[in-house]
């Protein structure tokens, strides 16, 4: 019998819009084959299930870290805390960890943050043209003849509809949520503040962070949105790829923070670290860009800044006021813009999954997870490869040691 106290990894799994925790079956079945589940502890969180993701992003980020606190308490041996989100769920868990951050230690309710993990999550929130518009909504406009009226049609309807139907949430999807002359909530989670929560610093806290993102079936969340790319940003996939599962992958380093990246790189230089995605060919043209990307990264894993970015005073001159009152104002696309900006100065590993050549790529969205074994089933290698590189990290000597010298610091 396993030792509960033994535990000192805690895998934090968030589901999307209308889901529940079952729908991690597939990942963590995956998960228990390379991780060491003696010290390894997989929760699929049950804090929101089905209607209650209606609720908003916050509320149902408060349940989450609630529950994460829970978890921390109950089990005291544990040492780390790595995050997962599908979808919505993604929001959920950047919101959770905002929440949960110590600005002083640099923890997440007491725990190193390790590794965080998102897959198809809409970053920049939902829009009906823009960087966050929605696949969907931008198909309509390709049908001939009648395609431009339709697409003007449903965006102009898709702000009402989502309020109606998807509640507090669907406003805060498309950031319709200006009560109050304060911001909407998803401008709120890409910066720090005392009374908001210190969202961007959390993010940066974590040793990795990786966005898997569906280059293209997806008719929820665009490719840009999920892999927090500006739209022109976007890789240029190698005629002849089989579409289908994982089919372009940053290097490693480009997960980790710049300084610690290029050490990273001299560690890993003898060995066979993962790279591209098999089949792919990743120019050193596009390495460079990786790491291009995480040029404006934040301060080092684990060292606290003295001011993070984007931080909104308590109290600020009258004239700042009025300049944020007017920032509410501007179109969600503008938003979408500043979010992305914000995210951006993070580094991110991004590794882009297609099922073009899936005999269901529709359903894009949910293969990528494998929410329902019987209907995403073609999502399982894109499980699997998630596993792995999870395992691959939580076994890499680099990275334990930047985690031990963390541990040592506390």
């Amino acid at each position: 019998m396993v030792d509960n106290q033994n535990k000192k990894h805690l895998v934090v799994m968030a589901n999307g819009l209308f889901g529940k925790a079952s729908n991690w079956d597939v990942v963590i079945d995956n998960l228990q084959k390379v991780l060491d589940t003696s010290q390894t502890l997989l929760v699929a969180s049950d804090a929101n299930s089905l209607m209650q993701t209606f609720d908003g992003i916050d509320s149902c980020g408060d349940r989450l870290a609630a529950e994460v606190l829970q978890k921390a308490k109950e089990y005291p041996s544990l040492e780390k805390i790595s995050l997962l989100g599908h979808s919505m769920g993604g929001l959920l868990v950047r919101y959770a960890a905002g929440k949960l951050y110590d600005p002083v230690t640099c923890l997440i309710c007491g725990l190193i943050p390790a590794h965080f993990i998102t897959l198809a999550t809409p970053h920049m929130g939902c829009d009906g043209e823009g960087p966050a518009q929605v696949p969907f909504i931008g198909w309509t406009g390709e049908v001939p003849v009648v395609g431009h009226s339709i697409q003007r049609l449903l965006q102009s309807v898709a702000k009402p509809f989502v309020a109606t139907f998807m509640k507090r949430t669907g406003q805060q999807f498309f950031m319709h949520d200006t009560e109050e002359h304060r911001q909407p909530l998803l401008v709120r989670m890409s910066q720090d503040s005392a009374e908001n929560g210190y969202f961007l610093a959390a993010l940066n806290s974590f040793v990795t962070r990786t966005c898997y993102a569906n280059a293209g079936g997806d008719h929820l969340v665009g490719w840009a949105n999920s892999s927090i790319r500006h739209p022109d940003e976007l890789p240029v996939i190698s005629p002849g790829t089989r579409l289908r599962g994982v089919i372009r992958e940053d290097p490693l380093p480009a997960a980790l923070h710049p300084r610690h990246a290029e050490a990273f790189s001299k560690h890993a230089a003898d060995r066979d670290i993962r790279g591209a995605a098999p089949g792919v060919a990743q120019s050193p043209a596009e390495q460079q860009q990786s790491f291009a990307d995480a040029s404006q990264a934040g301060p080092m894993q684990h060292q606290c800044s003295d001011s993070a970015p984007e931080t909104q005073s308590q109290s600020q001159p009258q004239q700042q006021q009025k300049q944020q009152q007017a920032e509410d104002t501007v179109s969600s696309s503008a938003n979408a813009l500043l979010v992305l900006r914000r995210l951006q100065k993070l580094p991110w590993r991004r590794i882009d999954v297609s099922f073009q050549h899936s005999s269901m790529p529709f359903f894009a969205h949910n293969h990528i997870q494998v929410t329902r074994k019987w209907l995403n089933w073609e999502g399982a290698p894109v499980c699997q490869h998630l596993a792995q590189q999870l395992a691959d990290m939580e076994k890499d000597e680099f990275i334990q040691q930047m985690m031990g010298t963390a541990r040592s610091d506390l």
